[in-house]
């Protein structure tokens, strides 16, 4: 495990992962085949460009969604590493899904309603965040508009994976609504002939993207946030 000094805890999947990273329709898509890291900062976190530079990541972004400032703050909405409980679910139109990371990095998408915790899960990561916008090339419409943001245009930042076991970070750089960019996606060459199921982290203010080897696609890197999703 890393070995953080200001950060409560790092929840590591794998490191030396191979990623592709695109820039397309005011879109910018990180592909991988392998697993990322899970970063939490409920208490100082440092910038999202420190975070990069102290440990070797080439891609990072932001994570979902948070209650309290960025000084002082836990995950909205439920929270469970590896066996331990850290926050519980949230009733919330916009946190619609549980995000379920296995041992393997494989996802997986599930609603909240649905949703029952396994006491055998010691081996996953599962966080709540919302709302889902695809599902095998689905709009989710009904998530969509129920959802507090959902019809406004906001900067975004989504993951997503697909049917042959890729996985996407996705970061906007210009504002839409989240129809608008599920009709974006779908229609993005890197997704042609592939299922592609997609769902809403945190967006607006809390947008990052850091970028090691290209700078100029960086975005928000000196935000200090709680949570954050990166791969080396």
């Amino acid at each position: 495990m890393r070995k953080f000094a200001f950060i409560l805890f790092v929840i590591c999947f794998a490191l030396n992962v191979e990623a592709e990273i695109y820039d397309e329709d005011g879109v910018v898509i990180i592909e991988f085949d392998n697993k990322f890291e899970y970063l939490y900062f409920p208490t100082r976190p440092p910038t999202v460009s420190d975070v990069g530079k102290l440990y070797g990541y080439k891609y990072i972004i932001n994570g979902s969604f948070f209650d309290g400032w960025r000084g002082n703050s836990k995950h909205a909405g439920w929270l469970k590493i590896f066996g331990q409980i850290h926050s519980q679910i949230k009733k919330d139109k916009q946190l619609t899904h549980i995000v379920i990371v296995n041992a393997n990095g494989k996802l997986e998408f599930v609603d909240y309603h649905d949703f029952i915790a396994s006491e055998k899960s010691q081996q996953t990561i599962e966080f709540q965040t919302g709302p889902l916008i695809l599902y095998k090339n689905k709009v989710t419409m009904r998530y969509i508009n129920s959802s507090i943001n959902g019809n406004g245009k906001y900067s975004r930042s989504l993951i997503g994976f697909t049917s042959d076991g890729k996985k996407y970070f996705i970061v906007t750089k210009v504002p839409f609504s989240l129809s608008e960019l599920a009709n974006i996606l779908l229609k993005n060459s890197v997704f042609q002939g592939k299922e592609l199921s997609v769902m809403n982290l945190d967006g607006g203010p809390s947008v990052a993207l850091y970028v090691k080897d290209n700078p100029t696609l960086s975005i928000n890197v000196n935000g200090k946030l709680p949570l954050l999703l990166a791969v080396e």
